[in-house]
């Protein structure tokens, strides 16, 4: 008898224990929660991003036997070059073929071989830049620019962009680049964005006449860092303006 009592006291204390612990929230069913990627994509550019584009520079000109060459302009956030210094001898794209004067097919090459060469002083390999234009300049030279095709989407504000004005013997008359260094680290978001404020949205926040295409417009957070923002490029009676295809708000204005 006295085992019985005794049994039973401890099936109510341990049913008393039990009511007294704090709820325990069942575990999710069904399938786990996909995590949302941050919006916008963006690429910071440190300190050492601007030290690998000088010594790239350093390397060029030394290269080329120019000592105590002035530092060339650089982009403020992904340290491209924008400008070539004065230099007290002109920098060479390297001579293809027999002749002193090159054709247009070996200026192309040599371009091609001095941008492959030099690819960190302007942010792009050549694998990800396609020719765009040949065009006159100064001098009886030729201005060839390259446009980056690292984004399903194009590049608009001016980035993504490369240009070499070279005279046919190949001396540089300049180099520029607005290229984004790095892009691969991004190409693959970008890819899978896409538009969520529809091309009549746009052009009603933006007060324009119609959408003409869907690009990404990189926008500067100071210091060192582009934000990659999807919008719809929109025409007006003015210049194109820009508005967020994911969120539909309006961006800077270019630059």
């Amino acid at each position: 008898m006295r085992a019985g009592r005794k049994i039973f006291l401890l099936a109510l204390m341990a049913a008393l224990g039990g009511a007294c612990r704090p709820f325990a929230p069942r575990p999710e069913t069904g399938p786990p929660r996909a995590k949302t990627p941050s919006y916008p994509p963006s690429l910071t550019f440190g300190a050492s991003r601007r030290e690998q584009a000088l010594a790239a520079w350093a390397q060029l000109v030394r290269s080329q036997g120019i000592e105590r060459a002035p530092a060339p302009e650089l982009d403020p956030v992904t340290a491209t070059i924008r400008a070539l210094p004065q230099l007290p001898t002109r920098l060479r794209l390297p001579h293809i073929g027999l002749q002193e004067m090159m054709s247009e097919n070996e200026l192309r090459e040599a371009a091609r071989r001095f941008i492959a060469a030099h690819a960190t002083l302007l942010g792009a390999e050549p694998t990800v830049l396609s020719l765009v234009a040949v065009e006159d300049g100064p001098q009886g030279s030729r201005i060839l620019r390259y446009r980056q095709a690292a984004f399903v989407y194009p590049l608009a504000d001016g980035y993504g962009a490369v240009e070499i004005t070279a005279l046919p013997d190949g001396r540089l008359l300049n180099l520029a680049s607005s290229a984004i260094p790095d892009a691969g680290r991004v190409a693959r978001g970008i890819a899978e964005l896409r538009p969520i404020v529809s091309a009549e949205q746009a052009v009603r926040r933006a007060g324009g006449t119609s959408a003409r295409r869907v690009v990404i417009f990189p926008l500067v957070q100071p210091p060192s860092t582009l934000n990659f923002h999807l919008a719809w490029e929109v025409v007006g009676p003015s210049a194109p303006a820009y508005i967020d295809a994911r969120t539909g708000e309006p961006l800077a204005a270019p630059r």
